[in-house]
């Protein structure tokens, strides 16, 4: 027994093909993903909404095991990571290491509301540090300048001397 094809699929198949092979931009690119991890959910949900505005496909977590979760099911690279410092169990320092070993992250962005510094970050990726609290427009600025080098050597932005740092007075 013979069927015919299906018509109408084809012309769509041909037509979706048509439409990627015209677009003048060049081929779709994967958006950049993020991963936020963050225990308190009013700030995963700001940093969501912010960094939802520049077209970053954002994943979120509450828990460096949530987030190592995501990461082993993910399918591709995590382009940035973005972690409180103290999360409950592990801390982001020890999640960063895992994942960056792993080679799940290309670039780390640290964020605490206590006054740390970040010695190292163990696997030789770069990586930033922003005090809370911070302003949202500076959180997706960072993002962008992190995204947005190749191959940056691995540095140490301390509180002190990162131009991502707070203003003491909160003021801004």
């Amino acid at each position: 027994m013979r069927t015919q094809p299906d018509k109408q699929a084809s012309r769509l198949y041909t037509e979706r093909i048509s439409s990627l092979s015209a677009n003048p931009e060049g081929p779709v690119r994967r958006r950049p993903t993020v991963l936020v991890v963050e225990d308190e959910e009013a700030v995963r949900e700001l940093i969501e909404i912010a960094l939802s505005k520049d077209g970053l496909n954002i994943l979120l977590a509450e828990s460096a095991e949530q987030a190592l979760a995501i990461a082993t099911t993910l399918d591709g690279t995590i382009e940035v990571l973005l972690t409180d410092l103290t999360l409950p169990s592990m801390d982001g320092h020890s999640l960063a290491k895992v994942l960056t070993s792993r080679g799940q992250v290309r670039h780390v962005i640290y964020m605490s509301g206590l006054v740390e510094t970040v010695s190292s970050d163990g696997a030789g990726q770069s990586f930033h540090y922003l005090t809370k609290p911070f302003k949202m427009t500076t959180l997706a600025q960072v993002v962008q300048d992190v995204l947005g080098c190749e191959a940056t050597p691995p540095h140490i932005a301390e509180q002190t001397s990162s131009p991502y740092a707070a203003d003491p007075t909160g003021l801004g």
